[in-house]
């Protein structure tokens, strides 16, 4: 999958479906749009088919939420919950608002991070080691085209 934030391209190449570094199960799903280039492997397609369907609005179980007031918003474990939003709209003179702030000091998110990489349980990162690779989790990358590889900017 390639995904664009802004003027940052990341290649990320992850399950689905897997367990995180505590043995919780996680997530990591994109819907293929202007921002994300995704792929997958022909016998998982209709797979990926099936849970974009399924987390769609009006889906059995999706809950929809309408944070149109000031100081509206949710915390969320983004590797835990399944989440997405429908479009930011411009109405009139009221032009959207998007602030994020986050202040932890927990271990691997305590400074902005834009990795390929993502934290899963010990026992895959060391199965699949150039996927999960520990160097992989931090800093900010970027993704060169031309060699068709990520690089590491900053750390």
């Amino acid at each position: 999958m390639h995904a664009q934030r802004g003027d940052r391209i990341l290649k990320i190449t992850s399950p689905v479906l897997y367990l995180d570094r505590v043995g919780r199960p996680a997530v990591f799903l994109r819907e293929p749009d202007e921002a994300n280039q995704v792929s997958v492997r022909e016998e998982l397609a209709a797979c990926l088919s099936w849970l974009i369907d399924r987390c769609r609005p009006g889906a059995p179980g999706v809950v929809g939420l309408e944070l149109n007031t000031p100081g509206d918003g949710i915390i969320s474990n983004n590797r835990t919950l399944v989440h997405g939003r429908t479009p930011f709209v411009d109405v009139g003179s009221q032009r959207r608002r998007l602030a994020r702030k986050c202040w932890t000091s927990a271990p691997g998110f305590s400074s902005l991070s834009q990795a390929p990489g993502l934290w899963v349980d010990e026992q895959y990162s060391t199965e699949v080691p150039d996927v999960f690779d520990p160097a992989l989790l931090d800093g900010m990358w970027d993704f060169d085209p031309a060699s068709q590889q990520n690089r590491l900017v900053t750390v």
